[in-house]
């Protein structure tokens, strides 16, 4: 090789080795710049009345009604979504893992177990989360961000509640202490537990008063084994329970879902369906017998 050609190849040496310390200069500026906005979301949460989601195994939205917060008009669990909005709210971009969006594999970021959030306001789009690799005993969430072809990781972002139910089970709540009385109505008998003086009687007859009591425990607080799925209907109800603790009396409906009798119907009194699981009914709907 003569010396002309030698100069050429490390003429050209030098300028990959420049060009590569440009590049390593440049992203990492553009990670500095990044991370100078340290919020997950440059919006107000308040702005925020409908997300769209989707976890491993399910999609679902969740809308603002008001104050409170529905799924498919249920009511969901105000701890979980208290907890999801401050997590958005006190999110913070703690760097930039990658600017190669190659690396997304290797942050959990192209698979079934990514959880997508996508933020609205009505049907406006106010941005779009995509939720990778988690670490629940740290809170780093590593992430992607509508529009950004960065990986993000993510700090102050609680990811141990994307595994839990979003959806409250809890049928029907009554003040237990203003219960005044209680009608059980099937196609087969009828108990009425009515309060006398500091007692309750079945039927106008002495019971039990600790059976009366555990049952007054359970009728006042009935949870779901489940919620039907979107498609689900029923009206043909055999049994009524009516409590009586207002001007209003709250009146449950049931019946039985399958011929086997693991699974009833139930429909509260906003008339929402859910569906009880064989013990939970056998515990409410009780015949005088049963309480003496």
């Amino acid at each position: 090789m003569n010396k002309k050609s030698t100069y050429i190849l490390i003429a050209i040496l030098l300028v990959l080795v420049a060009l590569y310390g440009w590049q390593k200069y440049r992203d990492g500026r553009v990670a500095m710049e990044i991370v100078e906005n340290k919020k997950l979301i440059n919006f107000s949460v308040d702005e925020i009345n409908n997300v769209n989601i989707k976890i491993p195994g399910n999609t679902f939205d969740i809308q603002k009604q008001g104050t409170t917060w529905v799924m498919r008009g249920y009511p969901t669990l105000e701890n979980e979504i208290s907890d999801f909005i401050t997590s958005l709210e006190d999110g913070i971009l703690a760097s930039v893992a990658s600017i190669n969006m190659g690396d997304i594999k290797e942050y959990g970021l192209d698979d079934d177990t990514n959880e997508i959030f996508i933020l609205k306001n009505n049907d406006k789009v106010l941005g779009k989360i995509i939720l990778g690799t988690k670490n629940i005993n740290s809170g780093v969430v590593y992430l992607l961000r509508q529009d950004e072809k960065r990986i993000f990781v993510l700090n102050n972002f609680k990811p141990s509640v994307l595994a839990n139910q979003w959806v409250s089970l809890l049928v029907e709540k009554t003040d237990k202490a203003l219960v005044q009385k209680v009608g059980i109505t099937t196609k087969d008998f009828k108990t009425e537990i009515a309060k006398s003086g500091d007692a309750y009687r079945v039927n106008g007859r002495w019971a039990n008063q600790a059976k009366i009591d555990d049952l007054l425990n359970r009728v006042t607080k009935i949870t779901a084994a489940q919620i039907p799925d979107e498609t689900s209907t029923f009206s043909d109800f055999d049994t009524k329970i009516e409590i009586t603790a207002s001007t209003t009396p709250t009146i449950l409906e049931l019946a039985k879902k399958d011929d086997q009798g693991n699974f009833y119907w139930i429909k509260n009194s906003a008339g929402r369906l859910y569906i009880l699981d064989k013990e939970t009914y056998s515990l409410i709907v009780k015949q005088e017998k049963e309480l003496k």
